[in-house]
């Protein structure tokens, strides 16, 4: 048997080998389960591949349909995370996720699954499945559409066909959007920052509220030395004592160097996670974080200049229940800012009171510059969007020098349209309510950047059943195997050019940097406790290069941003460009370009420039 089940949901279904499942299957879309599948399970000892001659080649195939979000009566159905066990079987599954929402996917644009097999235990691989179809369930004939003579397959969503070979007895494999990245994992991760001999230093954290579910939002503050006292208190985190001090409550955007008070300075915001299902969000600010708590000299200037405020997951509920969009209460929190309920959005009402008294209480200095990271599943690149389309072009620049810093992002993608719902976003009302000139969101995609060559698939309707699918009684004589791979994308050849977590998160290593040539802080090097100036005055080394002679960079937990032998390993990266690029040169350019206020580059887009229907 080939065992179908929903992560985080309590439902499954079973197919014999070499005969078609009767009954559509419905599938769970939860990102959390006990010890996260592939991010904590190991396949069980002992476990034999069998003897292949033992068991024939089999075909089967699924219908999966994913819970909508949790008390959403919208249906949004997009992210996926579910298991498949083989015990037994051997051969190739097809599987047709078939309530799918959004019309545009960049599943039409070479975009697979991603795969996680146990036994083969390669991590998660992005290009491993076959006769991948993304098309409209009207387009589909009425046969596919129809069980027992009902309709289940709903003619105005959308479904995802794809196939995959199981080679492995007894293993377990998982299939999922994009690699999942937890709350569990998330914990973990300011886990690590915690017991980081340098980067503990430089952050405080705390509980900015609980959700609906009770589970903590943490929040954190970072700022250079903020957590260094000499006495030895609980800092509230896994309950143990610890060397790190907790600040007082009300730092604010303040701060401390060594204990001691600083005067208040700028803050920058930076959250995160909005929407579950966008997971790309959650491995950029992990990036980002990393940087900007990082050894390099131009992230301890930032530390010293400004105040960070960062909250890496909004939406930890619908992270838990494995929503695409919404809360634990079935809303998108990225269209309540402009007035939330203390009961029904505690987190954006918590969150949005947070910001107000960091830009406008008692010796604030104000925010400088806010970032809501997002995913993007029907675009390519990383790009960002503004709050006002007749801002000053001077609101453009912190986008262009992103661009600067890393081909992964798109100037030419961004934009500053604010529609009318749109005005009850995150960037929009911290701009419009709080006051933030530079409010942004940023859009990454969940596949690869702009320039990603593959062949654009347009496959007929009968393209998407998988060749055992296209007849009930499982003939393949009217669609042989051959139609069916014509139009997959298991031709194509893909390079590593694709939006790996790795490369996401060094967009938020990226975006840390171009806010500092923002905000026009100097990378000059420090003496110090993080590494003495080089004898012979070499700027292009790393900090543990300068005190050792010696780079351990390359499989650093928090890598030097200068080092050479990181940039080398990410030829996208452009931050030595960005060095010699200065606010006025970016500014001055723009304004030659596009004259007094930022670019409405919609404007030159021929076709459908539409966002796919989830933009911010």
């Amino acid at each position: 048997k080939l065992v179908v089940t929903g992560q985080g949901g309590s439902s499954s279904s079973t197919a014999q080998a070499g005969k078609p499942s009767a009954a559509t299957t419905a599938a769970g879309d939860g990102a959390e389960s006990a010890g996260d599948g592939p991010d904590g399970s190991q396949p069980s000892a002992g476990a034999d591949d069998g003897n292949a001659a033992a068991h024939p080649q089999a075909e089967v195939e699924y219908d999966l349909f994913l819970d909508s979000d949790t008390q959403s009566s919208a249906g949004h159905t997009q992210w996926f995370y579910f298991a498949v066990r083989t015990h037994d079987f051997r051969g190739r599954a097809h599987f047709r996720i078939v309530n799918l929402r959004k019309r545009k996917s960049l599943y039409q644009q070479g975009m697979q699954p991603h795969c996680y097999s146990l036994r083969r235990n390669k991590g998660w691989e992005p290009f491993s499945c076959e006769d991948i179809a993304y098309i409209a369930n009207s387009d589909l004939p009425a046969k596919f559409r129809r069980k027992n003579g009902d309709e289940t397959i709903k003619p105005d969503l959308n479904t995802l066909a794809f196939s995959y070979n199981v080679t492995q007895l007894d293993d377990e494999i998982y299939f999922a959007a994009y690699p999942p990245y937890s709350y569990t994992m998330m914990s973990r991760f300011l886990g690590q920052l915690h017991g980081h001999a340098h980067a503990r230093r430089h952050f405080h954290r705390s509980e900015l509220c609980r959700s609906i579910g009770q589970l903590p939002v943490p929040a954190l503050v970072i700022s250079q030395d903020i957590a260094v006292t000499p006495d030895i208190v609980s800092n509230g985190f896994e309950g143990g004592p610890t060397s790190v001090a907790t600040p007082s409550p009300s730092v604010g955007a303040e701060g401390f160097e060594r204990g001691r008070p600083r005067g208040p300075r700028p803050a920058i915001a930076v959250i995160a996670r909005q929407h579950p299902g966008e997971v790309v969000g959650s491995w950029s600010v992990q990036g980002f974080l990393k940087f900007i708590l990082g050894p390099s000299a131009i992230a301890r200037k930032l530390r010293e200049a400004y105040v960070f405020h960062v909250v890496p997951m909004v939406n930890v509920d619908g992270v838990v229940h494995g929503n695409s969009r919404c809360t634990l209460a079935g809303v998108d929190p990225n269209r309540v800012w402009h007035d939330p309920n203390p009961i029904i959005h505690p987190v954006v009402y918590a969150l949005k009171q947070y910001l107000r008294n960091v830009a406008q209480g008692s010796g604030a200095k104000g925010i400088e510059l806010f970032l809501d990271m997002h995913g993007h599943s029907a675009k390519f690149g990383c790009f960002f969007y503004g709050s006002n389309p007749l801002a000053s072009i001077a609101n453009a620049v912190f986008p262009k020098l992103c661009e600067v810093a890393t081909r992964d992002i798109s100037f030419e993608q961004c934009h500053w349209r604010c529609s009318r719902s749109h005005r009850k976003t995150a960037r929009y009302v911290v701009y419009k309510q709080i006051g933030v000139k530079y409010a942004y969101t940023m859009e990454c995609s969940l596949f690869a950047p702009v320039g990603w060559s593959s062949r654009k698939m347009s496959p007929p309707a009968s393209a998407a059943m998988s060749p055992v699918s296209m007849s009930p009684e499982g003939s393949d004589e009217d669609a042989p195997a051959e139609r069916a791979r014509d139009y997959s994308t298991a031709h194509f050849t893909p390079s590593n050019a694709h939006f790996t977590p790795e490369r996401v998160e060094w967009i938020g290593f990226a975006v840390g940097c171009a806010a500092a040539t923002f905000l026009n802080v100097q990378a000059d090097p420090v003496a110090g406790e993080e590494g003495p100036v080089d004898e012979d005055g070499e700027q292009g080394q790393c900090q543990c290069h300068r005190i050792s002679r010696e780079c351990h960079c390359k499989n650093s937990f928090m890598p030097d941003v200068r080092c050479p032998q990181v940039l080398a390993r990410r030829p996208w990266s452009a931050l030595p460009l960005l060095e010699s690029t200065s606010f006025n040169e970016v500014l001055e350019d723009l304004s030659a370009t596009y004259g007094d206020t930022v670019p409405d580059f919609a404007r030159y887009v021929q076709g459908d420039a539409s966002d796919g229907g989830d933009s911010d």
